[in-house]
């Protein structure tokens, strides 16, 4: 019973490492399209003169994030936005339930559910 408990808090350890990653990855991130005014160049565009499926995400996002809701250059644009901004909120959303003591199986269901949610928004 022992090494049970002690695998459950390895776990919540773990997971809260993680978290913490991602949450700083995620900042990271944000920062970086908001604040910066270099654009990333798409290689396709670049290289091969057609627009690939993502083309116009970093500056739409940059609009995004600047609440600037002018016509975007991608329309899927929207969808990627929340879609990510989804997962970056769950990240604390999930951190806070650790702190609480709930069991990690319910958080790792939740987890799960909202990733399909997410990933479903990208299909729309």
């Amino acid at each position: 019973m022992r090494r049970l408990r002690s695998t459950a808090k390895y776990n919540k350890t773990s997971y809260k490492i993680v978290n913490l990653v991602l949450i700083v990855l995620f900042s990271v991130g944000f920062f970086y399209v908001s604040f910066t005014e270099d654009t990333l160049h798409c290689f396709y565009q670049k290289n091969y003169g057609v627009a690939c499926p993502t083309c116009g995400l970093t500056r739409d996002f940059r609009q995004l994030l600047s609440l600037e809701f002018t016509p975007l250059i991608n329309p899927i644009s929207v969808n990627y936005f929340f879609s990510i901004l989804m997962l970056y909120s769950t990240r604390f959303l999930s951190l806070s339930l650790l702190y609480k003591e709930v069991r990690i199986k319910w958080i790792f269901v939740f987890d799960v559910v909202v990733v399909f949610v997410a990933f479903g928004i990208l299909w729309i």
